[in-house]
């Protein structure tokens, strides 16, 4: 189609379109707006009516009111005469009067048709009777009219017309629709004459089935009403007035009308004529007309302006560039007139004419380019149509495969494959086509000299462009046949390597048998036909006389066999024994060897190497052929003959040193079994007389001794419980080198096994500045039956790597259990009993507790968690590592948790190694969460991501293990809301998020409210706004303020002024100057336990006052009256005690008090005290060797029965423990304990519970009580001479530091017992000291542990805060020795002349004191 035609045809559909859119966009204007004139005129009609009804409303309720104001409800009542209506002045159709009581005086209606009065019709009647008619709405407040409301119309439609406002009031003017008819209705109240009360009301109506028609009539509109319906009026519209066409000349509208209730009643329609239909079109008609006439002259002026200036000069454009085409001449030039873009377009095309030639001259040179470098290519450049035939070929092809380029032009390249590659070159010659890809292969093509090669062929396609088909394949190929052979060399080597490598990891088959196939496969690796291994001896080496004992041998000729010997003088054995390298050859007569070499064998073709065993020849492994090889021996062979011989001589030194070590550990068990016995059975017998020197000790004490003959038994019995101690501690080593491990089952805490084993390593995380934790899951059972001894274990083994391996952060210990599905058991079933009343008992309450040790340190690194829980192997194993450490201590803490019933794995770097449980979650890669634990309350600053718990440059590492084990379902539950707690408000300030996590669950726990600052300027502005709390904790080390200034801000905040504070510190109270702490009412040490924290929180706000002031010496104040309760209440005392200082200390109170007690070092010599003699009270120790506390109170209830019967004769038992939570109290009265004392021992309490104790026989009175007492006596006037004493330390460069608690110094010096407890401590610390001190020279850990643990007690006892901490580093260095298997640390020396520097200004300052002792 011409240009011309196309363009005429665009034009008119264009102007076409352009009608057709006025003609539409009119029509519809038009149309709209004539309709919307339409609907406001029946809006104006509708407005007329509902005005002429609003009129008619007004009109009777105004003649309402006249009639109220003229009536007299008292006259008409009171008067017998009826009334008269004036119906005529009074245009009514209904005329009621109701008195105040509700009651109907007067109801008449009129029939204007009949003009004449009617009674009320008796639906009216019922209405006024009914609740729809409610007369005390008129009768309340005073009279006071009701407000008017709308209710005829909805409200959106009052609005648009204020007129609707005042049509009917709800109550006293509306409609009512009746079954019978429809009313207009007005009722005004009627006033007394003081218009002060009510006497009635009249009610005035219109029947709107008369007025309606009359408005209608008046006001010249088409007016019905009809009963309203929920169908007619659709619920979506927003509209009050509905307007709807009923055909084209009349338009309908209609509403609802409500009746006195409020109800839609009544549907009121108007009818209007459509007057707008016709205007509207004519007036379409005229529009189109002129738009028509329009548009056609405006196409003829358009037609004839694009043809003189467009495509006239266009066509001539068109036939200059097709004269160009038909010719090819590029240098012609085209002229078009003018300067517009036809003539630009022109310019452009002559440009495009001048670069066209000068690039078909460009593309003649690179023609002849890529011609030269094809030809002079060492590779083939070929190319090929898509039908694999070979277009052209480079002349390199009589160099790679000796055709010229013209045999190879017409070819297929199938036409000199090898058969075997044809597959794989016709899929690549369809990828390449297919596919926009360059594409390499590897085939073997056949030379001209029939002889196949290798080839490498790079192909590319060929295209127009992305989207169209190929036309050329263009081909690279070049000869790889050399590099072919190496990889095949290659593969040989791999396969042979493979090969021995399956056989000599074959640990199902025995030596022999992979002797066997390492010979087999050498003599088919080399091609020989014999494989020997064979054993040499000297026999006379100064003339090369050796025997050759045939080991193993793969060969054909039976009289070649294993344990064949042979004498050789000079053979190519011994030849291959002396050659450092393989020896080898194809033919002995090519290989240089003299031919008269002596063998016993004929050898042609040979390869052997000798076997090396602990530096020495052992042997040959040979390899021979009585043929000569056609073929030489590779590289390949020569290392796979190494490899053989080096398996071989490592197996068999191996094998050797394995039975050297068997024999050596034969030897060991025998001798550790002889000793382990040895020392067993001597630590028995000694045993047995010493219990009886230690009762008979006793028993002598209570009889009249002169004071140098009490010193010697006191010696005697103070150095027999010191031998005791020693011979437990020898039984006990001997339990542990006999190797067997059993774990026992006995109810633990959880609680405190974890709070133990944190202590263990709080005093090395404090050097570290590394905070320590722990969370439990609310549903973690706190009592459970297990080896608690193997769970503090493995727990002390996880926190002192974590410690090890963390520079800063902190180490936090979760945990959470998995109540497991109770496990059937029928023992107790009855065989006869019925199968339907067969009932299976259950093994209740087992749970799995999953726990948790998370770090924040260097983490450990993917590529070596392979070698965790691998016996004597570690993450850094080079000579240079920086931490310590045998590798022993994870495999024996996975072992443990096996044994268990549990596993033991680790997350680290996104890493898990281990065996993790089927469900488990990574926490790190989420979050530890693992599946996290439940967060049952949500605490403010407290996130579980990595930047809360890991700091920068830190990854952290999380051990998780699981135990299995029972609750102790009889135990009471030990934490819960506590009445003395519930309510109270807690301030906890502290900069660690963990620290705050694990405070607020712990206190939320007991029904504390738990408010959390991170610093101390976050809880200052929380104090200022005024928010009430019973009491604070603050942290003492925090960035911006310590704690201590803390306390002196809140001090100055009047609200806060007595509040009491605790201070959480790290560093000990020893560390802090006493009257730094005056604003503080306690202080707890790092990390936090729950029994501590219960007690100061019980003590504070639980009702007891509690005074934890470090106050200076002119407030402190003895207590001298300590009662003599020996002459009242004579009783027989038993200390047990296992440590000597405590001892001293306890019978030094008691004497005070004016008793003698004997002392019993554990609960067996408890029980052998009590065979011996009775005692009325027993004083226990809840910590002690051989037999606890809880133990030794059983086995006296089980042996003396229950102590409430009067015949009983078994001793009060009160128990003496440290721990002083409601727990351990019901442990203790659970095991048969009668009372319950806490450490240290207070007077007053111990008075107390001493008091309530009575003699079991008072005939049985000690003989020598009398003179205890007076000497009791005496002691106390003594001291009651002198009550000045002094708690400073001697001016030295320490006094800056406390070297002895000074409370712990004024309560000995109180009892009167510091001179004695120094003495003893004086002399038992030397010989400590020398134990350490040979324990460390000697590394012998099991003598440091209780060394420095003894070390440690006495201390403590005498208040030596500081040794007390060195004692127990110690201790702990030993003790993680003995759990983990790992030697002694270095800075084991730097610690102990810590302790004997300390020691000596602990010597001097324990002097001193007893020197200041009046």
């Amino acid at each position: 189609m011409k240009l011309r035609k196309k363009t005429l045809l665009i034009i008119g559909a264009a102007l076409s379109s352009l009608l057709v859119a006025l003609y539409v966009t009119a029509s519809i204007v038009l149309h709209n707006n004539f309709h919307r004139l339409e609907v406001e005129s029946v809006h104006q009609e509708f407005m007329r009516a509902v005005n002429a009804l609003h009129q008619e409303s007004v009109n009777l309720e105004k003649l309402a009111q006249d009639q109220a104001q003229s009536l007299n409800i008292a006259a008409i009542v009171n008067s017998s005469n009826s009334i008269e209506v004036d119906w005529q002045r009074t245009p009514v159709d209904l005329f009621v009067l109701v008195n105040a009581e509700g009651k109907v005086v007067f109801s008449r209606g009129f029939d204007p048709t009949r003009q004449r009065e009617i009674p009320i019709s008796e639906g009216f009647q019922d209405y006024l009777t009914s609740d729809s008619f409610r007369l005390s709405r008129f009768l309340s407040e005073n009279s006071q009219k009701i407000s008017q409301s709308n209710f005829l119309l909805s409200s959106s439609l009052a609005e648009k017309n204020s007129s609707y406002s005042s049509i009917f009031t709800p109550g006293s003017s509306g409609l009512l629709t009746l079954p019978e008819s429809n009313w207009l209705i007005a009722a005004q109240p009627i006033f007394t004459s003081d218009s002060s009360n009510i006497q009635g009301v009249v009610l005035l109506g219109h029947n709107l089935n008369r007025l309606v028609p009359d408005i209608a009539q008046r006001s010249q509109l088409s007016l019905q009403i009809k009963p309203w319906s929920s169908e007619i009026f659709p619920s979506e519209k927003s509209e009050n007035i509905w307007v709807e066409s009923l055909n084209y000349s009349i338009l309908e509208g209609y509403t609802v009308l409500r009746d006195i209730q409020g109800k839609n009643a009544l549907k009121l329609e108007v009818k209007v004529k459509r007057i707008f239909s016709k205007a509207a079109q004519d007036s379409q008609y005229h529009l189109i007309l002129a738009v028509l006439f329009v548009g056609a002259i405006l196409g003829g002026i358009t037609l004839f302006v694009l043809e003189r200036l467009v495509l006239f000069r266009i066509s001539d454009l068109n036939n200059q560039v097709s004269h160009i085409s038909s010719s090819g001449d590029l240098s012609l030039q085209i002229s078009v007139s003018g300067e517009d873009e036809l003539g630009n377009l022109a310019e452009t095309i002559n440009q495009m004419l001048r670069a066209l030639e000068d690039a078909d001259c460009d593309r003649l040179e690179q023609e002849e380019r890529y011609r030269l470098l094809a030809e002079h290519s060492t590779d083939m450049i070929t190319r090929h149509s898509v039908d694999g035939i070979i277009l052209y070929a480079s002349p390199a092809c009589r160099v790679l495969l000796g055709y010229e380029p013209e045999e190879l032009i017409n070819c297929t390249a199938a036409d000199f494959l090898h058969p075997r590659d044809l597959n794989a070159l016709v899929k690549a010659h369809f990828f390449v086509l297919r596919q926009n890809v360059t594409y390499t292969i590897t085939y073997r093509i056949r030379h001209k000299n029939g002889n196949y090669i290798w080839f490498e062929t790079t192909s590319s396609a060929i295209r127009t462009s992305e989207n169209e088909d190929s036309q050329e394949i263009i081909g690279v190929s070049r000869d790889i046949s050399d590099r072919k052979q190496r990889e095949q060399q290659l593969q040989d080597s791999e396969a042979s390597i493979r090969a021995l490598y399956q056989i000599t990891s074959a640990r199902e088959i025995n030596f022999q048998e992979r002797l066997r196939r390492i010979l087999k496969v050498g003599c088919y690796k080399f091609g020989l036909e014999v494989g020997l291994l064979s054993r040499l001896e000297d026999i006379n080496p100064t003339q090369n006389q050796y025997k050759l004992e045939i080991m193993a041998a793969m060969c054909p000729y039976p009289e070649i066999q294993k344990g064949k010997v042979f004498e050789l003088t000079d053979s190519l054995c011994l030849m291959t024994a002396k050659s450092k390298k393989p020896l080898y050859f194809e033919s002995l007569q090519f290989s240089g060897l003299p031919c008269s070499t002596s063998t016993p064998f004929k050898i042609e073709a040979y390869m052997g190497i000798p076997v090396i065993v602990e530096n020495k020849v052992y042997g040959i492994l040979c390899f021979w052929s009585q043929q000569t090889k056609t073929e030489p021996f590779k590289a390949v062979d020569r290392e796979l003959l190494k490899l053989m011989a080096q398996w071989i001589g490592s197996e068999l030194e191996r094998q050797q040193t394995a039975q050297d070590l068997a024999k050596a550990r034969d030897e060991a068990l025998a001798a550790t079994k002889a000793k382990s016995e040895f020392l067993a059975t001597m630590s028995h017998e000694i045993r047995t007389p010493m219990n009886a020197v230690i009762g008979m000790t006793g028993l002598l004490l209570d009889t009249h001794l002169t004071s140098t003959q009490q010193d010697y038994v006191e010696t005697i019995r103070s150095s027999s419980d010191a031998l005791l101690s020693l011979i437990n501690d020898i039984l006990d080593f001997s339990k542990i080198e006999s190797g067997k491990l059993e774990l026992e089952q006995h109810p633990f805490d959880l609680r405190t096994c974890i709070e133990e084993s944190l202590d263990l390593l709080a005093t090395k995380a404090v050097s570290k500045n590394i905070e320590l934790a722990y969370l439990i899951d609310p549903l973690t059972p706190s009592k459970v039956i297990g080896d608690g001894a193997r769970l503090r274990q493995i727990l002390v083994n996880l926190l002192s790597n974590a410690v090890k391996f963390t520079e800063t952060g902190e180490v936090v210990i979760s945990l959470k259990a998995v109540s497991l599905k109770p496990i059937a058991s029928e023992d107790n079933l009855d065989d006869n009993s019925d199968k339907n009343s067969t009932e299976t008992t259950t093994k209740p309450n087992r749970y799995q507790i999953q726990f948790a040790v998370r770090d924040t340190g260097i983490g450990i690194p993917p590529a070596r968690m392979n070698r965790l829980f691998k016996s004597f192997s570690q993450v850094d194993s080079s000579t240079s590592r920086q931490y310590g450490g045998t590798g022993l201590g994870l495999v024996i803490s996975k072992r443990l948790a096996e044994m268990m019933g549990g596993q033991m794995w680790v997350e680290s770097h996104k890493t898990i190694a281990g065996e993790p449980p089927a469900d488990f979650t990574p926490s790190m890669t989420n979050s530890i969460g693992n599946r996290p634990l439940p967060d049952p309350v949500k605490i403010d600053q407290v996130s579980q991501t990595s930047k809360s718990f890991i700091p920068n440059k830190a990854v952290g590492s999380t051990f998780y293990f699981t135990i299995v084990v029972e609750s102790c379902s009889h135990l009471k539950k030990e934490w819960g809301k506590t009445p003395e707690l519930t309510g109270k408000r807690l301030l906890i300030v502290d900069n660690n998020a963990t620290n705050r996590q694990v405070l607020t669950l712990q206190t939320q726990a007991w029904g504390m409210l738990a408010k959390t600052a991170a610093n101390g300027l976050e809880a200052l502005n929380i104090l200022r706004q005024g928010e009430p709390f019973d009491m604070a904790l603050l942290e003492m080390q925090m960035p911006d303020f310590d704690g201590l200034s803390l306390a002196k801000e809140i001090r100055k905040l009047s609200p806060y002024k007595r509040v009491p504070l605790v201070l959480l510190t790290s560093m000990g109270r020893q560390s802090i100057d006493r009257a730094q702490l005056y604003d503080f009412s306690a202080c707890l040490n790092k990390p936090i336990k729950q029994s501590q924290l219960y007690n100061v929180l019980m003590n504070i706000l639980g009702g007891e006052s509690l005074e934890v002031h470090l106050v200076d010496k002119n407030r402190l104040k003895l207590n001298k009256d300590i009662p003599l309760l020996a002459k009242t209440l004579p009783l027989k005392i038993l200390l047990a005690e296992d440590h000597l200082v405590n001892q001293k200390v306890a019978l030094q109170i008691l004497q005070r008090m004016g008793y003698r007690a004997d002392v019993a070092g554990n609960g067996l010599e408890v029980l052998e005290a009590l065979r011996r003699q009775s005692y009325d009270v027993v004083l226990m120790d809840m910590q002690m060797p051989e037999m606890d506390g809880l133990e030794a109170a059983r086995q006296i209830k089980k042996l003396y029965g229950d102590r409430k019967k009067d015949t009983s004769e078994r001793p009060r038992i009160i128990a003496v423990t440290a721990n002083a939570m409601e727990s351990d109290r019901n442990d203790c009265i659970a095991a048969g304990m009668d009372d319950y004392i806490s450490k240290p021992i207070r007077m007053e309490q111990l008075v107390s519970v001493l008091k309530q104790c009575q003699p079991i026989n008072q005939a049985v009175l000690n003989n020598n009580i009398d003179s205890v007492v007076s000497e009791a006596v005496q002691l106390t006037n003594e001291a009651k001479q002198n009550q000045d004493f002094s708690t400073q330390v001697a001016t030295s460069p320490r006094e800056k530091l406390v070297v002895l608690d000074p409370n712990v110094i004024e309560s000995l010096r109180e009892i009167e017992a510091l001179e004695e407890a120094v003495e003893a401590y004086l002399e038992t610390t030397p010989e400590l000291l020398e134990k350490i001190e040979s324990a460390i020279t000697n590394l012998d850990a099991e003598q440091l542990k209780p060394a420095a643990h003894s070390l440690k007690s006495i201390s403590g006892t005498l208040g030596a805060l500081t040794l007390f901490e060195f004692c127990e580093q110690l201790e702990l260095k030993a003790r993680e020795t003995l759990e983990k298997g790992v030697p002694l640390s270095e800075d084991i020396t730097t610690i102990y002349d810590k302790v004997t520097a300390e020691f000596g200004w602990v010597k001097a300052a324990l002097k001193l004191e007893v020197k200041r002792s009046p």
